[in-house]
């Protein structure tokens, strides 16, 4: 009785050493380093109902996912040329923009330096 015990606990953490190596988790974004330039538009502070910052990216639009690393001299009126390090997000980043009804979904990056 003590062996067929110890056998099916034996089997089942195989099981489990086995399930929890096999699981592999998704990245939340591209692990490779991209510098582009980008165009930046600063759309206002969330606190006032704007819509803090996005990246024209090969004429595409992208929100960071971590727009508190910008600083605040990038708060320009007119849209501004910048180069940027980043990595590609797989998930969209979502904002309340503008009023907290209204969430906008956008294709996501991960900000890791910005130069003007």
């Amino acid at each position: 009785m003590k062996k067929r015990i110890l056998k099916v606990a034996l089997s089942l953490l195989v099981l489990g050493v086995f399930i929890l190596t096999s699981c592999k988790k998704e990245e939340e974004f591209d692990s490779s380093i991209k510098t582009k330039t980008a165009i930046l538009d600063y759309q206002g502070a969330y606190a006032v109902d704007g819509c803090g910052y996005f990246f024209e990216i090969d004429s595409k639009e992208y929100k960071p996912d971590n727009e508190g690393l910008i600083d605040s001299s990038f708060q320009l009126a007119s849209k501004t040329t910048v180069t940027i390090e980043f990595q590609y997000l797989q998930n969209a980043v979502r904002s309340n923009c503008f009023d907290s009804r209204n969430q906008v979904v956008t294709e996501g990056i991960h900000l890791i330096s910005i130069k003007k």
